[in-house]
């Protein structure tokens, strides 16, 4: 009922007007923020896949849930030649290389994103 008598005053016009600009605006933001999400999620990754101190305090015991790290590390204790370990050093490391050259657009983006005056 109020909707009929709003509608001649132009109320509803305005309203999706406002809303329309509201969410263009969010829209924008958004895509500016996308590259800043982008380095977020390479940083959150090579935090995650590095990972070793927290596995080699809590997770000793379960070698299920153990990490890539942490298994190389395990196997430093045994006797197996070094070049091996090196070998898979850098198998273990080949991820977050690749990750970076593929997101290495993003990370200039959003490093540079906040520098920019206007």
């Amino acid at each position: 009922m109020h909707v009929d008598v709003a509608v001649p005053d132009g109320s509803i016009g305005w309203s999706v007007e406002l809303c329309h600009r509201l969410i263009d605006d969010a829209l924008r933001h958004l895509e500016r923020e996308r590259s800043a999400a982008h380095l977020e999620v390479l940083y959150v990754f090579m935090i995650a896949w590095n990972e070793f101190l927290f596995a080699f305090l809590f997770m000793v015991t379960n070698q299920d849930n153990w990490t890539l790290a942490l298994g190389l590390q395990h196997l430093n204790t045994i006797e197996v030649p070094a070049t091996a370990l090196m070998a898979g050093s850098v198998l273990i490391s080949l991820p977050v290389i690749i990750l970076f050259f593929a997101a290495e657009r993003f990370l200039t983006e959003g490093l540079t994103a906040g520098g920019v005056k206007g």
